[in-house]
């Protein structure tokens, strides 16, 4: 069908929108815009027929507010759509926080255009576990086991403060098996069992050393 690929910009028929904005720029971006609210920054659709791009801007329960469609996912075409979004806010009226998924580019766009206060930029948690999933589920011979590595993950990513983080860090680490990144050894003697023990430490210490080195390092703060 013609709309294949294509997801609709759809608005309750009952709403108080104080703004309904489309906008075309000669990069042929386009965005529509209605409203705003706790902004999140959604994920990136590609039309498999032009190949173009679409930033889902939604509100805190999901309501979709506007769609933009850009040739590129560089800082200068987010920057464009991120221009318009400001543009519809009046005059020192801010969100308090907008939620991305680890996009550079859009996350850079997002500090240029708004202000680290009164807006907090925070990474988008589903993104992020969706991501943790893909790398690391792998890694795990069961569902129950690996439901367990991704609820101290997420014991680790909602911790409130600096020491909170260490502890919860620590405790997560010691529950998988971590040796300090250091390869589990295996004796001459080993039993099958015993091999297969230290197979289900390495798995486990891998899936750590992703998590650790893609979201709890650089990302720790936000």
């Amino acid at each position: 069908p013609d709309n294949e690929g294509v997801e609709p910009l759809s608005l309750p028929a009952e709403g108080n929108y104080p703004t309904f904005e489309a906008a075309k720029d000669a990069a042929n971006h386009h965005a529509m815009l209605a409203g705003y609210a706790m902004i999140q920054g959604g994920g990136t659709y590609k039309d498999p027929r032009k190949g173009n791009r679409a930033r889902k801007w939604v509100v805190y329960q999901g309501f979709t507010i506007g769609v933009a469609f850009m040739n590129g996912e560089s800082e200068d075409d987010y920057a464009w759509a991120v221009k318009i979004l400001r543009s519809q806010l009046d005059e020192g009226i801010w969100p308090s926080v907008i939620a991305t998924d680890c996009d550079e580019a859009l996350i850079l766009a997002l500090k240029a255009n708004f202000p680290a206060i009164p807006t907090k930029l925070v990474l988008c948690f589903w993104h992020i576990s969706m991501n943790v999933s893909s790398n690391c589920k792998k890694y795990f011979e069961t569902e129950e086991v690996w439901e367990d590595f991704l609820k101290g993950f997420r014991n680790v990513v909602f911790t409130k403060t600096e020491e909170e983080f260490e502890d919860a860090l620590e405790e997560w680490k010691e529950a998988f098996h971590w040796n300090n990144g250091e390869r589990w050894q295996v004796g001459v003697d080993a039993t099958p069992a015993n091999i297969q023990e230290v197979l289900e430490k390495e798995m486990s210490q891998t899936a750590l050393t992703y998590c650790c080195g893609r979201w709890l390092g650089k990302y720790k703060k936000q």
